[in-house]
């Protein structure tokens, strides 16, 4: 069935071409309906339409721009241009930029718009019989990869291959889209209402292509239609929350806006290592089927976050805090939950190995040489589960009290400043209260931390406008004062050069 996209500024011009004929019944699909190039040529590039049907005069973007900018985007869709008596020059301009054809909008009619259509696919078909016969052999080896991808993927997600560097070693050999690094897995599954989705290959075709193509703005990965929804497997380009929550949020609204489709999606914890796939995987099927959502999308995420924003301030008193916190919150269960408290322990995991991959600490130093996943796996009751918390608080704390002085030292200075930043700390403050001079301390904060004091400062104060931001309903200028700016235009300013955005933007989104 041949996909057709329909482009036209009138609306009653779009009602009356798809009302025009019984398109399944000849073999089309209307995939879209589209009232100036611009968006067009958007949803071509998603829909992949092997037919456009275009009005020569339209706003934004014309029909010979549209054209001009499906070609140079290699799209390969066959045009078929409608217009007015008085537009010629434009007619015959389409023509030789590949136009196949072009009908009089007033003289449109049922049969000749058919027969234009049929001689377009007789063309295509001519064209696809010529291409696979030339590539009939790239193609059986293409489809050899791709069920060998397959097969080998589903071992890797079923548990059956675990090992990192034989799971490297075939992505490389099967040239699966996969780097091993800020992976997560994403499953996206369509509500039960819409009917639709599961009583149409087309419709099914065509979101597996929206997802594809999206997924490759936020880095590469696979996709994997199964019975349980669609899966990504995808390494990520950026590893923040709001870089993943951009992600879903624009799978969601391209599924509703395109296809109609309603869906709901869960992720997995980030992770490095091929290796980690089956758990990962495990994770969001527990998520996907699951009608327990005591801990929320992602189990204990407000309290995991404050955890890894702890260590990523170096704040020994707030790691020993967030530690206790998620030992009180396990504490209660009646029996632990696969794929519940352990994801939360997997969790911690890498936002340690983060940590300590960040400051230079040996893993196998907290670890003790021993693999934690697997420890994780290993553990039967909650009693176990805390246990494991309660040994890992107290190795961190050990380990990170036995640092040299110099970190001892920026880590006093960062719980000073995490204090009372918004009393607008300077440099002699701050090094007078870890017993250095003012150039010796800001030389060294800068060795041990990769950054500068101001710049230190600036971000724990971004970082809380943030917070505010998301969380509150405190204006801009309220915000800018509780953080320490008396200035509302100059903290602006400063918001936008550190995260790209107004706060007034960030807020929105």
């Amino acid at each position: 069935m041949l996909k057709i996209l329909i482009a036209d500024d009138e609306l009653l011009a779009r009602i009356g071409i798809r009302s025009l004929l019984d398109w399944n019944a000849h073999g089309y699909e209307i995939v879209g309906e589209c009232e100036n190039g611009q968006k067009a040529f958007e949803a071509a590039k998603i829909v992949m339409p092997d037919i456009i049907i275009s009005d020569i005069k339209m706003p934004v973007v014309n029909g010979i721009e549209l054209i001009k900018m499906i070609h140079k985007e290699g799209l390969g869709a066959k045009f078929i241009m409608l217009s007015s008596y008085d537009e010629f020059e434009y007619v015959r301009e389409a023509l030789k930029l590949g136009a196949e054809d072009y009908i009089l909008k007033l003289e449109m009619e049922a049969e000749t718009l058919l027969k234009t259509l049929e001689s377009i696919k007789e063309k295509i078909e001519k064209e696809t019989y010529k291409k696979n016969n030339r590539d009939s052999k790239v193609n059986l080896y293409k489809v050899n990869i791709s069920n060998l991808s397959k097969v080998f993927l589903q071992d890797c997600l079923n548990g059956i291959i675990t090992n990192s560097e034989e799971i490297q070693e075939r992505i490389e050999m099967l040239e699966i889209n996969l780097r091993p690094e800020n992976l997560i897995c994403i499953m996206i599954r369509v509500c039960d209402e819409d009917k639709s989705y599961k009583n149409n290959a087309m419709i099914q075709a065509t979101t597996l292509d929206i997802i594809k193509k999206l997924i490759s703005e936020y880095g590469c990965g696979e996709v994997i239609s199964m019975d349980k929804g669609i899966l990504t497997i995808l390494s990520l380009n950026q590893n923040s929350e709001q870089y993943i929550f951009r992600l879903i949020k624009n799978i969601e609204q391209l599924l509703k806006n395109i296809v109609n489709l309603t869906v709901n999606i869960y992720k997995s914890y980030l992770f490095n290592d091929l290796g980690e796939l089956y758990k990962a995987y495990s994770y969001v099927i527990a998520d996907s089927v699951s009608d327990n959502k005591k801990f929320g999308y992602i189990p204990l995420e407000k309290e995991l976050q404050e955890l890894e924003s702890a260590f990523r301030k170096y704040d020994i008193h707030l790691i020993d805090q967030s530690f206790k916190k998620i030992y009180e919150l396990i504490k209660p269960l009646d029996s632990l939950v696969y794929n519940r408290v352990d994801r939360i322990c997997d969790t911690m995991i890498f936002i340690i190995n983060t940590f300590a991959k960040k400051y230079k600490i040996s893993v196998d130093t907290i670890w003790e040489d021993s693999d934690p996943y697997r420890e994780v796996k290993q553990m039967r009751s909650i009693k176990d589960a805390l246990e494991w918390v309660s040994k890992l608080n107290s190795t961190i704390l050990r380990i990170i009290n036995n640092e040299d002085d110099s970190k001892r030292i920026i880590m006093k200075a960062k719980q000073y400043i995490n204090k009372n930043y918004k009393d607008n700390p300077s440099l002699e403050d701050v090094s007078h209260y870890v017993s250095l001079s003012p150039s010796y301390f800001s030389r060294l904060f800068c060795k041990e931390t990769g950054e500068t004091f101001i710049s230190y400062i600036t971000n724990v104060r971004i970082d809380k406008a943030k917070e505010l931001l998301r969380n509150t309903q405190y204006k801009v200028y309220e915000i800018a004062e509780m953080i320490g700016y008396e200035n509302t235009h100059y903290f602006s300013r400063i918001f936008k050069k550190v995260t790209g955005q107004s706060p007034y933007d960030y807020r929105e989104k």
